[in-house]
């Protein structure tokens, strides 16, 4: 079963995996409390002068992006990208200062409600054109902690990758382990394809989606059109349906009485249901 693109990584500008591996697990072990609160992350190198970090489950912290800055004197990047709600935030950090920041839709970070249904744009790819214009290595961005594994590569081969894990009978709470990665098999620029629900007995993929804001009708409509252009960089099965389901809300009667009324009109090849 495939799971959503819901995930926040790290890269930083460095020239040394154990150098930020140790860096990092000062800043873990101050903070760990337990074998089960003690986070766990790989340190990766991409054959670029970035390292890449993910942590496990998939949600590296802003913070550490931040510490790893300040600590190594380097450069660092953060984003956040949450499939399910259309929204994305990439933060850039140097010697520990946040210098930039970019959110979309802005609403959905601190603007106060009511507000009116956002002009939703495909943040998905939008957020993998910005990262590989700053020079971030394609093949790692949206790399999920589960696909790192190891290489089966043996001899000479030097490690280039460093996990930091829980190790509850060391003082630090934390232990390193270094292991040659498995390296990512995939096009320059290509947005995953990972679905929230996947039923193969009935040949459907299914993605959530949890809408915001107000009803707008004409930016009801961008939406459907978004939503219809997202599908089409899907890679689903022939003869496979296509569904995007939503919570029933204020948004989705509408929005789904809109869909029925334009689907035909606007070419529109997935369902929409609401549950």
């Amino acid at each position: 079963m495939s799971v959503t693109i819901n995930l926040s990584q790290i890269f930083v500008r460095y020239p040394s995996a154990a150098d930020t591996a140790g860096a990092l697990e000062k800043m873990l072990a101050s903070r760990a409390k337990g074998e089960q609160e003690t986070p766990q992350h790989v340190i990766v190198e991409t054959g670029t002068p970035w390292l890449a970090i993910v942590a496990w489950g998939n949600n590296a912290a802003p913070e550490t992006a931040e510490y790893l800055s300040r600590a190594l004197e380097a450069q660092a990047m953060w984003f956040g990208l949450a499939g399910r709600v259309l929204a994305c935030r990439l933060r850039k950090y140097q010697h520990g200062k946040r210098i930039d920041e970019w959110t979309s839709p802005p609403e959905l970070f601190g603007a106060p409600e009511p507000f009116a249904l956002p002009a939703y744009v495909d943040v998905e790819a939008m957020l993998i054109s910005k990262l590989i214009d700053d020079g971030l290595p394609a093949a790692y961005l949206y790399l999920r902690a589960d696909e790192l594994g190891m290489s089966p590569r043996t001899g000479d081969s030097a490690a280039d990758a460093i996990a930091l894990l829980a190790a509850s009978w060391k003082e630090s709470g934390l232990e390193q382990k270094a292991f040659v990665h498995r390296r990512p098999r995939r096009g320059a620029g290509l947005v995953r394809t990972l679905f929230d629900r996947f039923d193969e007995a009935k040949q459907v993929v299914a993605d959530d989606l949890h809408l915001r804001g107000t009803w707008d009708e004409a930016r009801g409509k961008s939406l459907l059109a978004l939503l219809q252009s997202m599908m089409n960089r899907r890679q689903i099965p022939e003869a496979w349906k296509y569904v995007y389901i939503l919570p029933a809300s204020e948004i989705a009667q509408p929005l789904g009485a809109l869909f029925a009324r334009e689907k035909a009109g606007m070419g529109l090849s997935y369902e929409l249901a609401v549950e």
